[in-house]
C-alpha cells in the first residue's frame, strides 16, 4: 500500500480552513459552501499543490499524512478562521496520529 496525502486549503480571507485526504471532496465542500466564486475547479487546485497558492487567496497544501499533524497544527493557528473543517468519507481514512 502506497502512502497516503493529506491536503489543507487555508482561505487568506479567514473563511475557511479544510483538511481532506481526498482534494475533490474538500473542493466540492468550499464550492457547497459558496465561499469561493466562481467554483474552485479540482484541476486547478491539484496544480496550486505544486505552487501553493489558488487565485491568490488559498494555499494549498498536499502533506504526506505520517508528517502533517505538525504542519496542519501550526497553519491553522497562523490565522483565525470562521470555520474548520475536516472532510471525507470513512472509507478513505487512515488513522496516523491518535
Amino acid at each position: 500500500m502506497g502512502r497516503g496525502f493529506v491536503y489543507v486549503l487555508a482561505d487568506r480571507f479567514g473563511n475557511a480552513f479544510v483538511v481532506s485526504q481526498n482534494l475533490k471532496k474538500a473542493v466540492d465542500w468550499v464550492n457547497g459552501e459558496g465561499i469561493e466564486d466562481p467554483p474552485m475547479k479540482p484541476s486547478a487546485v491539484y496544480e496550486a499543490c505544486h505552487g501553493g497558492a489558488y487565485l491568490h487567496r488559498w494555499r494549498v497544501l498536499k502533506l504526506d499524512i505520517y508528517e502533517a499533524l505538525p504542519i496542519i497544527d501550526k497553519e491553522r493557528q497562523l490565522k483565525e478562521y470562521d470555520q474548520s473543517v475536516v472532510v471525507g468519507s470513512p472509507s478513505a481514512y487512515r488513522v496516523a496520529a491518535c
